[in-house]
This record gives structure tokens, C-alpha cells and sequence, in this order.
């Protein structure tokens, strides 16, 4: 029994050292935008040597196979790979932190705007909600009743591929709204007004729990608050024709759900910004003030440059 459980867990163990080199020469491909570097050509043999049951059979007969449950053999595994400067990059990446910072709030009221801001600043992959993409959103605010469960099926859908993408990228990242805002603001509060029937919202909410039993939240949640006239003042500026309908006790009551969720929210840090009166698209000390608060808060000595992709 012994001996099986020792197997097992060198076995995990291996797939574990084969995984993070298999990620990090992703990233090392990605940044240098190159199918033939190094790192590109690595995938296939870091994902044999996780299957590989005898070291010997890849190191050759001067590197026997180990029975230490930690095999220093697995690192020779990564040097036959990368050079030595990449070696190093690993090294340091596993000592950095990695930042997963999503920016929530109301219609309206700047997480757009704030994660381009904060991805200028830091250097740290941006990812935005696809509203222009979206086939029921123009249908959805002209009839809710009728399109309601057809347009949060597909925010869900894109949200959780977008999570995807986030857990591939190897660098900090910035989310433009959160796969949680959509279950706990939006359909919660569509079922409320009726919007939803039971039926639809059972359907979803059972959608919604295999999902995110799958993903890692973000490590901090910006929310962004402004009172219903400041969120119609900055609506009206962006003239977006499917939002011209919106009613105001719509945003009211958005409002009120993400109040109730921010202070139920247990997976992550919360931040909450209150932007009335408080311009970061537009007024440089502002714009200075948020991202100096959100450096502070995620630890951040001064600005740092990261970026993954344009």
C-alpha cells in the first residue's frame, strides 16, 4: 500500500514540475511571438516526460532514475529545454507575484475605462467584456422579458471562456467585470422583476455553480459605485444606442443588488471606489489618485511593466 501511494504522488508530482515548465514556455513563445523559439517546440516533450514512467528513458544512463519521491532528475528535464537565460526567467516568475484584478460595477459607471488606465500603467494584460460582439444585447433591452435568458446565456458562456484565457496567461491580468456579477446582480435581480422564470433561473443557476466550482477568483475586486444620476451623465456620453432605453430604476436597482453582493463577496479583497465627482477618464490628478490606490493595495513599489500582448 505504501509503495502505491508513493507512486501516486511521484507520479503527481511530475505532472505538477511538467505543467508549470509546459506554461511557462507558452508564455516565453507568446512573448517572443515566435513559433520556432525554443519555448514553442517544448510543449509536446514536457507533456511526454509527465507521462514518462522511467527518468532513464529521457536522461540516459549518467542521470539513473530516482526513488526520492521529489526526483531532482525532473529538473535536468527543464535544462534539456531551455536555455539558460529562459531557466532564469522561470526561476523568477515562480518568485513574482501574479495578479488577478477585476474591476465591478454598474452600467456606465467606468470599469472600461479603468482597466485601459490601470493596463497602461502596470503593463498588465487587459481583458474586456465583449459587449460589441454580443447577437441579443440590441433585442434584450428592447424586450427583456423575450430575450433575457438568451443574452445572460451568452454573457456566461463568453465570461467563462474568458476565465480560460485568464488562467493561460502567465503575467498579471485585468478583468473588465466578473463571471460572479452576472449570476448575483443580473440574474438575480431579472428573476426579482420577473424577468426571468423560475424555470429559466434554475437552469442557469445550475450552469453557473458547475462553472465556477471550475475556476480560481480573482486575487482582488475593484468595485466601482456611483449614484444612478452619475451613472445616466456618463451613459449619455458614451452614446451607445442600446442603452438608450435603459430605465432609471433599473440602475437603481442594480444599484442595490451590487451593494448587496459586495458585502456578501467573501472570495477576494474588495475595493470600493466611490466615483461621484470623481473623473479618471478625464482629470489626471484623479486618474493618479485611483491607480495610486490600487498599486498601493495590490502592493505594488512603483510602476510595473509586464505586458504580454499589445
Amino acid at each position: 500500500y505504501a509503495q502505491t501511494r508513493l507512486g501516486a504522488f511521484k507520479q503527481s508530482y511530475q505532472r505538477e514540475v511538467a505543467r508549470f515548465a509546459y506554461e511557462r514556455a507558452v508564455s516565453t513563445a507568446r512573448m517572443q511571438n515566435n513559433t520556432s523559439h525554443p519555448g514553442a517546440r517544448s510543449y509536446k516533450l514536457f507533456l511526454a516526460v509527465a507521462s514518462i514512467r522511467s527518468t532513464k528513458r529521457v536522461l540516459g544512463a549518467q542521470h539513473p532514475r530516482k526513488t526520492s519521491p521529489f526526483p531532482p532528475a525532473l529538473w535536468y528535464h527543464r535544462a534539456m529545454v531551455f536555455t539558460q537565460q529562459e531557466a532564469a526567467t522561470l526561476d523568477h516568475t515562480r518568485s513574482t507575484r501574479r495578479h488577478h484584478v477585476t474591476i465591478a460595477g454598474n452600467i456606465g459607471v467606468g470599469k472600461s475605462t479603468l482597466v485601459q488606465i490601470l493596463a497602461e500603467e502596470f503593463g498588465w494584460q487587459p481583458y474586456y467584456e465583449l459587449v460589441a460582439d454580443h447577437p441579443y444585447l440590441d433585442d434584450y433591452y428592447g424586450d427583456r422579458e423575450r430575450w433575457g435568458f438568451h443574452s445572460q446565456i451568452w454573457f456566461l458562456t463568453q465570461r467563462y471562456e474568458q476565465q480560460q484565457e485568464i488562467v493561460d496567461t502567465p503575467i498579471s491580468v485585468l478583468q473588465d467585470r466578473s463571471i460572479y456579477e452576472d449570476y448575483e446582480v443580473f440574474v438575480k435581480g431579472l428573476l426579482e422583476q420577473g424577468i426571468f422564470s423560475h424555470r429559466d433561473f434554475r437552469t442557469y443557476r445550475k450552469l453557473f455553480n458547475a462553472l465556477t466550482r471550475a475556476i480560481t477568483p480573482p486575487t482582488l475586486l475593484v468595485y466601482l459605485h456611483a449614484s444612478v444620476p452619475t451613472l445616466q451623465a456618463r451613459i449619455n456620453n458614451r452614446a451607445r444606442s442600446y442603452e438608450n432605453t435603459i430605465p432609471t430604476d433599473y440602475l437603481e436597482q442594480l444599484n442595490r443588488r451590487y451593494d448587496e453582493w459586495v458585502r456578501k463577496f467573501e472570495l477576494s479583497p474588495v475595493l470600493t471606489i466611490e466615483t461621484d465627482g470623481l473623473d479618471f477618464a478625464h482629470d489626471l490628478q484623479a486618474r493618479r489618485d485611483v491607480v495610486d490606490l490600487i498599486a498601493q493595495t495590490v502592493g505594488l513599489h512603483g510602476i510595473v511593466q509586464e505586458r504580454l500582448m499589445p
